[in-house]
């Protein structure tokens, strides 16, 4: 099964959209609002399969461990900026994790590759 089923497949309660965002310059991001209790999100569908499973996961890291608006977060006039980062490393660690867990990683340095 490949991430994107296994993601997919795992949090099948988030919806999932293909969306031209070439004018925002976002690969993707996730919202949950009243339309959407368990959360949608969005790919930007100008980006290849690969990049936007890792998009995907990070996405999936929001859902997970975020809240609120943190489009603004790398603006340093922020107030809420290191709040905001913070928030966005967390997202982005459970995403990495969900991409390449731990024990994958160990069985292809034991394979050499």
């Amino acid at each position: 099964m490949q991430i994107r089923e296994a993601l997919l497949d795992k949090y099948n309660e988030l919806k999932i959209r293909e969306i031209d965002l070439v004018l925002d310059k976002l690969k993707g991001y996730y919202r949950k609002n009243k339309q959407n209790p368990n959360g949608i999100v969005y790919l930007n569908e100008n980006f290849d399969y690969y990049v936007q499973n890792g998009v995907l996961a990070e996405e999936i890291g929001h859902h997970e461990t975020s809240h609120g608006n943190l489009l603004g977060a790398y603006k340093k006039s922020s107030k809420d900026h290191i709040s905001k980062l913070k928030q966005e490393h967390r997202a982005k660690r459970f995403g990495y994790q969900l991409a390449i867990p731990l024990d994958k990683l160990i069985n292809c340095y034991k394979e050499g590759l």
